[in-house]
């Protein structure tokens, strides 16, 4: 067995091919999402659009819950076991499984419990109920996935993480015309998002088995399980808040104003989130430098660097808002038929143009945990969210989608300002003055 974990570990792809596959990913991914939500538009109206946003929001919360940040223990542990102990690596793998199984005993009837509640909650729109119940289905799959594929990340298999990571949207827009075609209801395309996880588990769960072994449940060590609890338990409240701080304004507008508002809105958020893709591109490969400057003592080089990037981003974005202002209501008609779908350009520019102030600085906003302060971390994403949803609360009763657009852009800013703040506070490091 262990010479087959050799050669395994031998060909774990290289960094530089794991980079242009991951990018590659990326880019596959960024316009999977734009398609997704442009076909649902065009192939409905905005009221499906912003239900099937509401669900989706509502959905990545719970598969916080239903994962437990196990995924994350997984791939702490196979990491470190690739560079000093393959044979451990099957018992590592299978007993995120199993602690994510004992999870979801408790996740999954929790979350068709609440459905009520979430009905209650998003009252004035259409078949929430009936869209939920399609949806919960799929966290328990979406749960093994992450499992599985933080091993194959873990061990450095990039080119397959990439192309599993890509199939989960292939099976989603796959399934999505399949909907279209048989003129199924709006409600059902939440559908979609359990079908593609349960589509892609037997897939993963055969190559993680084939090329990185698993064993029996009964042969697993309960404290390997009971590790893969611990770990998770200390990133599972981080993780939350980090996914609910990009979900705040559609949940928020869903339960102040309708599920059309929250569908025109999305265009805005689609434009706003490629835009931040650009952000995560270059925080990848911040982080390592930020690192590198803490142990050679070296911070003026991050000083340098965050000037460079906070104004070639700023200007790109300056840029963007402005090529947005003008093109908008020329594209908006050639790619929506809804009329109702040119409010969203008010709210796109607020978003993207707030990024001119705070995109560049938000490159470094990883810099404490890169500095081994997680908890700071974690207090730190935590003002935002806490920003964030204050600011929607009050502005999105008075000013409907420019509020939620305006809500967002303060908890932007307020983040850039934080991170500048408490990078220079704690870690020593000066970013921009």
């Amino acid at each position: 067995m262990s010479s087959n974990f050799q050669q395994n570990r031998e060909k774990a792809t290289t960094l530089k091919t794991g980079i242009i596959w991951n990018l590659f990913s990326l880019l596959f991914l960024a316009v999977a999402g734009i398609a997704l939500n442009i076909q649902i538009g065009r192939s409905y109206d905005a009221e499906t659009l912003g239900l099937f946003n509401i669900i989706f929001a509502v959905y990545i919360l719970f598969s916080q819950l239903s994962t437990f940040g196990i995924h994350f223990s997984t791939l702490q542990e196979v990491s470190r076991c690739a560079t000093s102990d393959f044979s451990k690596i099957p018992s590592v793998i299978t007993s995120g499984i199993i602690a994510s199984v004992g999870v979801n005993i408790i996740a999954i009837p929790l979350a068709f419990l609440v459905t009520p509640l979430i009905a209650s909650g998003y009252s004035e729109v259409q078949y929430v109920e009936q869209a939920w119940l399609l949806a919960v289905p799929g966290l328990f799959f979406t749960t093994l996935n992450k499992v599985l594929l933080a091993a194959v990340n873990g061990l450095g298999q990039m080119r397959a993480f990439a192309i599993f990571q890509s199939a989960r949207f292939i099976f989603i827009l796959s399934m999505l015309t399949a909907i279209i075609v048989l003129d199924g209801p709006g409600w059902a395309l939440s559908g979609i998002l359990s079908g593609a996880e349960i589509l892609l588990f037997p897939i993963l769960f055969g190559y993680v088995r084939r090329k990185n072994g698993l064993l029996p449940f009964s042969s697993v060590s309960f404290a390997y399980i009971l590790e893969r609890l611990r770990f998770g338990s200390r990133v599972f409240l981080s993780g939350t808040l980090s996914e609910l701080n990009t979900r705040v304004d559609v949940l928020m507008i869903g339960y102040f104003l309708t599920a059309e508002k929250v569908g025109v809105y999305t265009v805005a958020v689609l434009v706003f989130d490629a835009a931040t893709q650009l952000i995560f591109v270059v925080r990848n490969n911040v982080n390592p430098k930020i690192s590198t400057a803490i142990v050679s003592q070296k911070f003026d080089s991050i000083l340098k660097l965050s000037r460079t990037i906070i104004y070639l981003l700023g200007s790109v974005f300056l840029v963007a808002t402005i090529l947005g202002w003008y093109l908008f209501p020329f594209i908006m008609p050639m790619v929506f038929s809804d009329p109702t779908f040119i409010d969203a350009k008010i709210p796109m520019i607020i978003l993207v143009g707030c990024l001119i102030f705070s995109g560049g600085v938000l490159c470094f906003n990883m810099s404490l945990s890169q500095s081994n302060l997680p908890g700071w971390q974690s207090l730190y994403v935590l003002g935002v969210v806490a920003v964030n949803i204050c600011a929607n609360f009050v502005l999105i009763p008075l000013y409907g989608l420019v509020g939620a657009a305006l809500g967002t852009a303060i908890a932007s800013i307020f983040a850039a300002l934080l991170t500048i703040i408490m990078t220079r506070k704690l870690v020593g490091l000066r970013i921009l003055f």
